[in-house]
Parts: C-alpha cells; sequence; structure tokens
C-alpha cells in the first residue's frame, strides 16, 4: 500500500478498499486468527476470520490452504483479505506491504476445509471407484472431480476433498496410495 499521508489511509479505509482491524493489526505487528471451530468467543486475537464471512474473507482456491498449514493474509481492495498458504506462488506478484501475519486458531476443527490433490492412476476397471471408497472412508467428502486420459492407459484425476485438517489430509493421501492403480499423488499448494 503506497499512501502517502495518514488522510490518504483514511480515505482508502472509508471507501472500503482497506479494512480497519487489518489495519490495526499490521500496526501492532499482530496475527490475524482464523477461526477452524465457529466459536469467536475461543480465539486469542481480538480479529477473527471465519470461514461464514464474518468478515469480508477467503481462501484462496490457488493453493487451498488448510488447519495445519503455514499461511498468509493477503488484504486487497476487491477481495478483501484472502488467505493463502505461504508457499503460493501466486504471492510472488503481490506487493509485501499488503500482507498480513495470520495463523490457524488452535482448536480442534469443527469443519472440512477444500484441499486439492493430483493423481496419476492407471485407468483400470473400477480404478475411480477405488479412489472415491478410500475417501470417504477417511471420513471425508469429494467436493469436485475431473478427469483426463493421459499416453499408456494412465488417467489424471484431480479432486478436491474436505479436511479437517493436514493431518486428516495426511490419512487421506495415505489410503489414496494403498490404490494399486495410483502412480502418483500430490497436493496442490500452487508452490513455484
Amino acid at each position: 500500500m503506497n499512501l502517502s499521508s495518514l488522510n490518504e489511509l483514511f480515505e482508502e479505509i472509508g471507501v472500503g478498499n482497506q479494512m480497519s482491524s487489518v489495519i490495526a493489526h499490521q500496526l501492532m505487528d499482530e496475527a490475524i486468527e482464523i477461526d477452524v471451530d465457529g466459536v469467536s468467543e475461543n480465539t486469542q486475537s481480538t480479529l477473527t476470520l471465519s470461514r461464514d464471512g464474518e468478515m469480508k474473507a477467503s481462501f484462496a482456491q490457488c493453493c487451498h490452504p488448510i488447519p495445519g498449514d503455514p499461511i498468509v493474509a493477503l488484504s486487497t481492495a476487491k477481495k478483501g483479505v484472502v488467505v493463502h498458504h505461504q508457499a503460493c506462488s501466486n504471492l510472488a506478484s503481490s506487493n509485501t506491504k499488503d500482507f498480513t501475519a495470520a495463523k490457524w486458531e488452535e482448536a480442534e476443527s469443527a469443519v472440512n476445509f477444500d484441499a486439492e490433490l493430483h493423481i496419476e492412476m492407471l485407468n483400470e476397471q473400477n480404478a475411480l471407484g477405488s479412489l472415491m471408497t478410500a475417501v470417504t472412508t477417511c471420513e471425508s467428502n469429494i467436493q469436485s472431480i475431473w478427469t483426463e486420459e493421459l499416453e499408456n492407459n494412465v488417467l489424471l484425476v484431480i479432486i478436491q476433498v474436505g479436511a479437517r485438517d493436514i493431518y486428516h489430509l495426511e490419512n487421506i493421501m495415505r489410503k489414496i496410495k494403498q490404490i494399486t492403480s495410483v502412480i502418483r499423488l500430490k497436493r496442490n499448494i500452487n508452490e513455484a
């Protein structure tokens, strides 16, 4: 944010291009806490971003951060606060003055966050069925699925699964790796 005076800052806040609470956290060098259980009373920070729109905030669709990931909040005029995985390559093109430290609330997650997995597997009978079973066995849902046939009877499957945190996602990935037709599995966090 390149502003030449305090009045310009007030104007930016007044027209909605900046959020006063985010500016306050930046000035106090305090991390924004991300609510994971839906109970705002148990947070340590005075500002909590929740998934239900309590504040103009969202989770980046490029890197799909989930509780346990190292994160940073990017404040923009159009989107408000967008939480990214710290390794996300889209952060490289952003002005570091727009970054705000962020952390996950230290509570057990009560909601699922979307995580994106890229899977290469042999295109065999029941391959996708085995994938669906592996995910649901881990008490997760598939939010979306996209497939493309590659060379040598290999299928690229991109799925978004719901995960409470990185440990839940690790269990899902471990179960998927046990499928005999799976060749490669990688989580997409949009790293460079």
